[in-house]
């Protein structure tokens, strides 16, 4: 009952940011719904945090997506992982744990991007997508992160028993 309720949580989300998100922009950088979703999903108690997590997003995002593959099933594993090393070793603070997890795994869904774009020889200047890509993507992030988890929380709270959880 959970994986389904994640996925469809997740598609959910994946339409939201290809049809909606996509036009809410601080300089060039997005709010990526998706990644707070199956982080915030992934941070409930008694969910299990699961690398899987992270390819159901990774394959949702290359759905839409004009990058290879394994760009993004790469950037949201390793979120995902992120997600879970955090969770089950370093803190049990969710709220701290979220926000950690939000600047970290949008560090790095942005790094594999450019580094892809470098290997592939486009012509990128790091410190001007920094500021013009990663910066403000990280700021929209953290503005919404806190209205996902709030209603994440509160579907899950609703969809999912607490005895069903795993």
């Amino acid at each position: 009952m959970t994986a389904l309720f994640g996925g469809l949580l997740l598609l959910l989300a994946s339409i939201l940011q290809v049809t909606l998100m996509g036009r809410f922009t601080l300089l060039a950088g997005t709010a990526d719904l998706l990644l707070l979703v199956m982080l915030t999903f992934m941070l409930q108690e008694d969910v299990r945090a699961d690398w899987r997590w992270g390819i159901a997003a990774g394959l949702m995002v290359d759905l839409s997506s004009a990058l290879p593959i394994w760009v993004s099933l790469a950037a949201y594993i390793g979120a995902a992982a992120l997600a879970h090393l955090l969770e089950t070793r370093v803190w049990k603070i969710s709220l701290l744990t979220l926000f950690a997890l939000t600047l970290g795994s949008t560090l790095l869904i942005q790094g594999v991007t450019m580094f892809y774009l470098w290997l592939n020889a486009s012509p990128i200047n790091f410190g001007e997508a920094f500021n013009l890509v990663t910066l403000p993507s990280m700021l929209l992030n953290l503005l919404l992160v806190l209205p996902v988890s709030a209603v994440v929380s509160e579907l899950s709270k609703l969809a999912l028993p607490s005895e069903e959880l795993i």
